[in-house]
């Protein structure tokens, strides 16, 4: 299967041979044989730190695509950004029964929308990304970061203990599949989040177009139950809409 060649291609690397030689010899190219080794790599730590079953390779045998998926999105994190983002991954992987659709369809969860799905679950939590940005404040640590992260890195400081906390975790891969099933569907209706502008902007237009000095007398009773009927909805509409702006984080 895919783990033992993958162990093969890993053991050649490590023992000094070159990416190419491995690439040559296993009948592969160059890129397959490096993503090989890091969905390897990556595959090794979810064992080791998420599952505590080192080397207990059953448990992923059918998740190639998922752990190959994960390596190439994780290639250019680093620090507590790719520490956040794998515990992401963790919880989707370990949870695919739980998930409404195929895991990989979630890998925007910890690739390209990871802040996102970040952000939405410390607040449900309750996590409080102050902490550590008020703890670099008052410190003489000579090793500054002057490009501006400091609320970020204490985000996902916290985010990465809640989900190393045994006691917390559950609840937390909760919110984690909750968020990434809400992005999902949101992702999916975009066109269709869009149909109530779309609605108001098609009645307005329409009703631009009533001319009253063409109508026919007969319609005036009709006309007066159906104004009342929009101006009763659009009254509707506009106190709906008053909630969800004062709700909006952008008002």
């Amino acid at each position: 299967g895919w783990v033992d060649e993958s162990i093969a291609i890993t053991e050649m690397l490590t023992s000094g041979k070159s990416v190419d030689y491995v690439a040559d010899l296993m009948k592969k190219k160059r890129r397959d044989v490096e993503r090989m080794a890091r969905a390897l790599t990556e595959a090794d730590i979810y064992l080791k730190e998420w599952l505590r079953e080192p080397g207990e390779y059953q448990h992923i045998e059918d998740a190639e695509q998922f752990f190959n998926d994960m390596a190439k999105a994780l290639s250019n994190k680093e620090g507590e950004e790719l520490e956040a983002s794998r515990r992401i991954a963790w919880s989707l992987i370990s949870n695919s029964k739980r998930l409404n659709r195929r895991v990989y369809d979630y890998n925007f969860g910890f690739d390209k929308r990871a802040s996102s799905v970040i952000d939405q679950v410390c607040d449900r939590l309750g996590i409080d990304a102050s902490e550590k940005e008020k703890k670099s404040d008052s410190s003489f640590d000579l090793d500054i970061d002057f490009g501006g992260d400091d609320e970020d890195a204490s985000s996902f400081d916290g985010f990465i203990k809640i989900f190393d906390d045994p006691f917390l975790r559950e609840n937390a891969v909760s919110e984690i599949i909750s968020v990434c099933e809400s992005i999902w569907e949101q992702d999916r209706q975009g066109e269709i989040g869009k149909r109530a502008l779309v609605s108001l902007q098609t009645a307005n237009s329409k009703l631009q177009e009533v001319d009253l000095t063409k109508a026919d007398p007969s319609t005036y009773e009709a006309m007066q139950s159906q104004t009342t009927a929009i101006i009763e909805k659009a009254q509707k509409i506009q106190e709906s809409l008053s909630r969800y702006t004062s709700k909006s984080p952008s008002s």
